[in-house]
């Protein structure tokens, strides 16, 4: 299994997104896209799964998320499934899809990592 650290680290998340998708907005103008399930663990015994298309009306994740501290985010190039730790031990994970690009990042610069569908990474440099 090959890790790719993705560039989030010490980023703060500022604001979090809802409408087809939970978008995180983070510290510094990166952001973070995920358009599918993904679990969202608070603790070894806690663990919620929260659907971006169908978030109903208990909206609690998006106050959990905000202003928390990345503490590592990586990706396994050949899943394609995305972990961020937070500071505080709060983790959010989430897999790949077989139908659809799971997640995406991006940062200011206009570089971007995206997992594809049915696993796997792709990437773009920064933009000039």
């Amino acid at each position: 299994m090959a890790v790719l650290e993705i560039d989030l680290r010490a980023r703060r998340i500022d604001d979090v997104r809802t409408e087809h998708d939970v978008t995180l907005v983070l510290s510094g103008g990166a952001v973070v896209r995920i358009e599918c399930p993904f679990d969202l663990t608070e603790s070894p015994v806690t663990s919620t799964t929260i659907d971006p298309e169908n978030l109903g009306a208990d909206r609690q994740f998006e106050l959990t998320l905000r202003g928390k501290v990345i503490d590592a985010a990586t990706a396994d190039e050949e899943s394609g499934s995305l972990s961020i730790g937070f500071l505080g031990g709060l983790a959010l994970t989430v897999p790949s899809d077989s139908r659809f690009e799971a997640w995406a990042a991006r940062w200011e610069d206009g570089s971007m990592v995206i997992a594809l569908p049915g696993g796997g990474l792709s990437s773009w440099g920064a933009r000039r």
